[in-house]
């Protein structure tokens, strides 16, 4: 299957070229170079940004039934999280060591066999396997703190954060990672504004 949308190592690449470090010939999965360590700092931020959901990633309204002694829904080790949804979308659910987690009763145990309907976000198995604009998103939130580690310059933090909330309006999470939130205008002022015009 063909690339669709950055590389890894293009992504990797943008990343050292913000660093003012010259550019990487291969991946190094695993290893301990530059290359290997700004990988796995890609890897993190993927995860981070895909656990956020988007419409690929993310099943809706899936029903599990909890099971064994005590009643608990084990989840697919891809699974990075849940929210409720459907008929328990008031309630609070995360994913915790391979468990559905009750945040509301602070425990990955049921008191029974009720199915419990659930929004389930996946990560992607491969680098390939994830839509371009949001590897763009990706890509731009891992140069900033890929920046932030080597380099430490506010002008430069300042033009990341601007890539990346136009890769996030692009990509369209489902929900916004804090610090992303896109604002039209600062609440100070339009709370002035609104109180103005009364």
């Amino acid at each position: 299957m063909p690339t669709l949308g950055l590389t890894k190592l293009g992504a990797i690449n943008r990343m050292a070229w913000w660093t003012n470090q010259l550019s990487y010939a291969a991946l190094d999965t695993g290893g301990t170079s530059d290359a290997g360590r700004a990988e796995e700092m890609l890897d993190q931020v993927t995860k981070e940004i895909l656990a956020a959901g988007f419409e690929f990633n993310v099943y809706r309204g899936r029903e599990y039934t909890p099971t064994g002694t005590p009643f608990k829904i084990t989840l697919e080790s891809t699974v990075l999280a849940v929210w409720g949804a459907g008929r328990h979308a008031y309630r609070h659910f995360d994913a915790v060591n391979g468990f559905v987690f009750d945040i509301d009763r602070y425990s990955n145990e049921f008191p029974d066999a009720t199915n419990i309907c659930l929004d389930v976000v996946y990560g992607a198995a491969t680098w390939d396997d994830i839509p371009p604009v949001v590897k763009e998103y990706i890509s731009w939130v891992s140069c900033r703190k890929w920046t932030q580690i080597n380099n430490g310059d506010p002008q430069r933090d300042a033009w990341l954060m601007e890539h990346i909330l136009g890769a996030a309006r692009a990509a369209r999470p489902l929900t916004q990672l804090p610090g992303h939130q896109i604002q039209t205008a600062q609440p100070f002022v339009a709370m002035q504004q609104s109180k103005g015009q009364q």
